[in-house]
């Protein structure tokens, strides 16, 4: 018989922390909403709940991870991200391959182009990459300036 490595949460019983090969489910949830969050800033309500969701679940279940195993990384990664949570925009008629090549520069931040429904506010700036760090955008750049100013992922001080 099948076993699924990963199943809703009300299927499961309860949520999973830990997996030993792929990303977790509230790993997941926490990295999509968060990234979703920052991709919909223009409309604050959505933007706004979905962040509350990944720090939410953060709140929920980090004093349970404390006690995980390397099954638990994928939970701390996604962690990372709610509190250094840096990004690039990229803009333009080239959007998709200025978001593209700042990704393969820095593989470990959100890169995304700003094209359809993804930051619209951001759409009718001039092209190029934009960076933002600690909510203030810096731009336009190249995809090699905007990888150097994002910087590696690393833990800020401060609290979810």
């Amino acid at each position: 018989m099948h076993t699924p490595l990963c199943c809703p949460l009300w299927v499961a019983g309860s949520p999973e922390l830990s997996h030993h090969i792929h990303e977790s489910c509230l790993a997941f949830l926490m990295r999509l909403c968060n990234g979703y969050a920052r991709l919909v800033l223009d409309r604050p309500p959505l933007g706004n709940q979905l962040r509350k969701t990944a720090t939410d679940v953060y709140h929920l279940f980090s004093s349970v991870a404390t006690v995980g195993t390397i099954g638990v990384s994928g939970f701390y990664c996604s962690t990372l991200d709610l509190v250094d949570s840096d990004y690039a925009i990229a803009v333009g008629q080239g959007a998709v391959t200025l978001a593209s090549q700042t990704f393969h520069l820095r593989p470990d931040r959100l890169c995304a182009p700003a094209v359809g429904l993804v930051r619209r506010d951001l759409q009718t700036r001039a092209p190029g990459v934009y960076v933002v760090k600690d909510g203030v955008l810096d731009g336009p750049l190249t995809p090699a300036q905007a990888a150097q100013k994002l910087g590696p992922l690393a833990p800020k001080r401060g609290t979810i």
